[in-house]
């Protein structure tokens, strides 16, 4: 009875643990940050919302809201981690490094895939996200 005992206390702490490492929410950024621009610009692609990640990206960009609306919904099983901030020529400049991880299945553990980005960012009254960020590759390549 004892050694079921212990079994039991044992898998409710591996549940505990499992709920506690992959149950986290999103990071407490500061605002006006770089980071903090990078993890709007995902959470509005995560949520379908085109014309708020287009918001978060620098004016001129060749990027529509029907380019970002192919890459919205991504992270059904997604999740980022922060790598790395850098901010240079007085604050004015930043790279985001992050991982994203996606578990491929539910239903095969380990199954997903891994990438680094880099976010490049600048700040004027705000910070904004140039170039082609991730998941974006090919803005405005079908519009000529």
């Amino acid at each position: 009875m004892r050694v079921l005992g212990v079994v039991v206390a044992a898998i409710i702490v591996i549940a505990l643990a499992t709920v506690l490492v992959n149950g986290r929410g999103p990071a407490d950024l500061p605002a006006d940050s770089p980071e903090a621009a990078v993890q709007d610009y995902l959470n509005a692609l995560r949520d379908g919302d085109s014309e708020a990640a287009l918001a978060l990206l620098e004016p001129g960009t060749s990027c529509r809201p029907k380019d970002l609306d192919e890459a919205t919904g991504y992270a059904n099983n997604t999740r980022v981690e922060l790598r790395g901030v850098t901010t240079r020529n007085g604050q004015t400049s930043a790279t985001v490094e992050v991982l994203i991880i996606s578990d491929a299945s539910d239903l095969i553990p380990g199954s997903g895939w891994s990438e680094e980005h880099t976010f490049r960012l600048r700040h004027t009254d705000r910070w904004l996200i140039g170039g082609l960020p991730w998941p974006l590759y090919t803005c405005g390549a079908y519009d000529r």
